[in-house]
Formats: C-alpha cells, sequence, structure tokens
C-alpha cells in the first residue's frame, strides 16, 4: 500500500470506518482493496482501544478509563463458564432514565 494511502487512514483512523474512508482511498488509488483498507485501519486504530491481549479484560480496562461516562454492571446468574461484560453509557441512559426499561445488546463469539 503506497505510504500516501496509509498517511490518510492514520489521520482518519480515530474518528471514520474502513468503508468511509475507501471511496476517498480507492478513487486516488483504485488497485487498493477495501480489505486492504480495513486491515490497515484496525491495526493502526489499535492504539485507540486496545490495552491487553484477551478480549474481556482489555475491554474491561479501556471502560475503567471512562468511568466518569461509563458504568461498568457486575452481571447476576452467570452460567458456569460464561463471561458477561455489561456498561451503559451515562449520557445516553440518564435522559431515558423512567421512560425505557431495558436496552440489551448481545454479542457472542465461540
Amino acid at each position: 500500500m503506497p505510504p500516501e494511502a496509509l498517511q490518510i487512514i492514520r489521520e482518519q483512523a480515530e474518528w471514520s470506518t474502513p468503508s468511509a474512508m475507501a471511496t476517498k482511498i480507492q478513487a486516488t488509488y483504485p488497485h487498493i482493496t477495501t480489505g486492504q483498507i480495513n486491515s490497515a485501519w484496525r491495526e493502526l486504530s489499535e492504539t485507540y482501544w486496545r490495552r491487553e491481549d484477551a478480549q474481556l479484560p482489555s475491554a474491561m480496562t479501556l471502560l475503567a478509563e471512562f468511568k466518569e461516562d461509563v458504568d461498568i454492571f457486575k452481571p447476576i446468574g452467570v452460567p458456569e463458564g460464561v463471561e458477561i461484560l455489561a456498561w451503559g453509557m451515562k449520557r445516553i441512559a440518564e435522559p431515558l432514565r423512567g421512560k425505557v426499561v431495558e436496552i440489551g445488546i448481545d454479542a457472542t463469539c465461540e
């Protein structure tokens, strides 16, 4: 990948997605694939979010850095062999207080 294309990705890695960058990059460098852009973005953006090698500890460490903005919840009744990370965004939750009972996102791995 040309250094100029990597520089575009580096400059936009914190605030843009690979798909948003692809059109701009591919207009100048049509031979670069979206897969290459995605791979470079993932590698360059890790400095913003990766704290540890293991995913859950890394996410917990990152969320703890934002304790003024995030509540980390201690899950109850977790089945054996299951790991759960639950958190809430204070700026989103506060205006919804008394209006919403539950919001959930579920992601599973393996």
